[in-house]
């Protein structure tokens, strides 16, 4: 009886281990998520990479392929995002645009990229947010289509070595248990995202112009 309860408290840990990464069903899952992710940002994508840098880090060799296939996925999405961005932006604007603080965020995600540019193609995926924005917003504004494709595969990489780099965190941190592990890196996660949401709303805050000085 207590063999049993023991063997079904860790019955969570048994199937998370013994999940089949090297199986067409683990590589699809994985290329869907990040293929959707470039273009909804509802995706839990990067959760998906960052569990996989867990189960690295507990010693599954077969995540280290997957993440290249997640990486390639992601390139291929951000892509399909800058050609809608490109060709479809008349049509596209009124549906994202529906509200006068979403007009004020996608104007200045259009301003920094024309400043920025390329640099802000690259930290696409990490920023809060999702790349799709700034994807979007690259097609639209005209960057230069070549500047765009080496910018989003350094992005690319840059996203699935840093999600897979906070998963092999979370395994180092909680150890023998992939689950705790992966809410550990989650978690982590989170107050990254957190401190990044708060430094772009700073910058934004004190780039927006005040109120004009009052006539004497």
């Amino acid at each position: 009886m207590h063999r049993w309860h023991a063997l079904r408290a860790t019955d969570p840990v048994i199937e998370v281990r013994s999940l089949d990464l090297a199986s067409p069903v683990s590589y699809a899952v994985v290329v869907v998520l990040a293929l959707i992710d470039g273009v909804i940002p509802l995706v839990p994508a990067r959760t998906a990479v960052i569990g996989l840098g867990v189960l690295a880090g507990s010693g599954r060799a077969a995540a280290y392929p997957l993440l290249a296939v997640a990486t390639a996925a992601a390139f291929v999405s951000d892509n399909v995002s800058y050609w809608l961005g490109a060709h479809y932006w008349p049509r596209i604007q009124p549906v994202l645009f529906r509200g006068a603080r979403t007009r004020r965020a996608w104007g200045w995600v259009e301003r920094q990229l024309r400043l920025h540019g390329a640099t802000l193609v690259v930290l696409a995926r990490v920023l809060p947010g999702g790349p799709t924005p700034i994807t979007l917003s690259a097609g639209s504004v005209g960057l230069r289509r070549r500047t765009f494709r080496l910018a989003a595969l350094a992005g690319a990489v840059l996203w699935s070595l840093y999600a897979f780099g906070v998963g092999l965190a979370g395994d180092a941190l909680i150890g023998r248990h992939p689950l705790l592990a992966l809410v550990a890196a989650l978690a982590v996660a989170g107050a990254i995202n957190l401190v990044l949401r708060l430094l772009i709303r700073r910058r934004r805050d004190h780039a927006r112009p005040g109120p004009p000085p009052s006539a004497p």
